[in-house]
């Protein structure tokens, strides 16, 4: 039990004083704007992504997130909008994280050049009641970490992040790269103490085509790239989609013996002509293999199946007094 407990901890401490990098999202190929702000409306049509994570499930404290974006073009002025909210847990700590988003589109031939950026909250606590330590004294509901740093309280605070990205969009080829947390906040957690916790920039990187490889079958591989500058995190998948409905796919997440993490296999199908289901399946195969069942991930993704915010703007009207 001591060894979930410290496992908790070190998570929260990760998370929060060193400013863990964003929830990993299996099914990131499938949630674009969710990844880069500069994706928005660049599908000319309104989409809405919402979705469930549960990462090293079996594990007390292991992650949860919660996520929900919607996105939309403004043909008009070529420009797209959205915004998008994601809830986290991890151990004694949660963040809700809430932004807003622009972004100009540039017809590039049948291609389009996006440059966005978001803004937004991010609310952070920690739940001191829920951290154990080795030495503390936590029985018949007494609460004691004896360690001088750690607070029983539940800490909270509030801060403002900005976001930026760029993102490529053709008919068989996307690309993007991203930078969140540009300004490297700091997150004040309150209560009887006051903990500061800095939230490190971080980037990303995405590239994936779209291949035909019969009149019926597609095939789609992509590779996605995290870093906080320090550490760094790789994805590579592809998925076969079937008659544009049915698809099934494959992932594998880390390049080296530290930064593996998992193999993933995901698959999904469209309920209807506007909704698509998808889900994902962590097979964990870093060293936490034999204290984890593995993660799960499940999402819909609704597209209102026509071009939205399409119009010509009026014309100027000059007045015959200037």
């Amino acid at each position: 039990m001591k060894k979930i407990y410290i496992f908790c901890l070190l998570i929260c401490s990760v998370s929060l004083i060193n400013a863990q990098q964003p929830a990993q999202f299996s099914l990131y190929m499938l949630n674009t704007y969710g990844e880069n702000p500069a994706a928005g409306g660049l599908d000319k049509t309104l989409v809405a992504t919402a979705g469930l994570r549960a990462q090293w499930v079996g594990l007390q404290g292991s992650p949860q997130t919660q996520y929900i974006n919607v996105s939309l073009p403004l043909s008009i002025i070529s420009s797209g909008v959205g915004f998008q909210v994601v809830n986290e847990n991890i151990g004694a700590r949660s963040g809700l994280t809430a932004k807003v988003s622009y972004n100009f589109i540039k017809k590039i031939g049948d291609a389009q050049l996006s440059i966005g950026a978001a803004g937004g909250i991010i609310q952070g606590s920690i739940d001191g009641a829920k951290l154990r330590t080795p030495s503390g004294d936590y029985n018949q509901g007494v609460i004691d970490h004896q360690d001088k740093i750690l607070n029983t309280a539940s800490l909270r605070g509030i801060v403002t992040t900005f976001d930026a990205g760029v993102f490529f969009k053709a008919e068989k080829f996307d690309a993007g790269i991203f930078s969140g947390n540009l300004t490297e906040p700091t997150l004040s957690l309150t209560s009887q103490k006051v903990t500061e916790a800095k939230l490190k920039r971080h980037y990303s990187a995405f590239v994936a085509t779209h291949l035909n490889v019969v009149s019926s079958l597609t095939i789609h591989p992509s590779v996605m790239l995290r870093s906080d500058g320090v550490q760094t995190q790789a994805e590579i998948s592809m998925f076969l989609r079937y008659n544009d409905n049915f698809f099934l796919g494959g992932a594998f997440r880390g390049f080296s013996k530290t930064t593996q993490d998992a193999a993933v296999i995901f698959g999904g199908f469209n309920l209807s002509s506007k909704l698509t289901l998808a889900y994902a399946y962590d097979i964990t195969v870093s060293t936490l293999k034999s204290a984890t069942q593995g993660g799960h991930e499940i999402a819909l993704k609704y597209n209102i199946g026509k071009e939205f915010g399409k119009g010509k703007l009026p014309p100027i009207i000059y007045s015959p007094r200037f």
